[in-house]
């Protein structure tokens, strides 16, 4: 008795197959990677100010932590970015 005739023909797998679970995998290990940064950060030792960048009457000025910043009442303020250890500065 002949069996070959019995066996199923094999298909190549498609090349579609084998880059989608490539993308998948590495979609998997990016948001390892991004869960495990923002856990870091949520649980940071305590808070710290690196920077702070301020426009004073359209006038820009940084602030390092520990500066400080003389205004006058009349003047006008705006915070443009502040540097900190929180992630996504939050």
């Amino acid at each position: 008795m002949d069996t070959s005739r019995y066996r199923k023909k094999r298909k190549p797998r498609a090349r579609s197959n084998r880059i989608a679970i490539w993308i998948l995998c590495l979609l998997i290990l990016a948001s390892i990677a991004l869960g495990w940064r923002v856990w870091q950060g949520m649980h940071a030792v305590k808070p710290t100010l690196y920077s702070i960048l301020i426009s004073v009457n359209d006038q820009t000025q940084s602030l390092l932590s520990g500066e400080k910043l003389t205004v006058h009442p009349r003047d006008r303020l705006k915070i443009l970015k502040i540097s900190t250890n929180v992630p996504f500065n939050i």
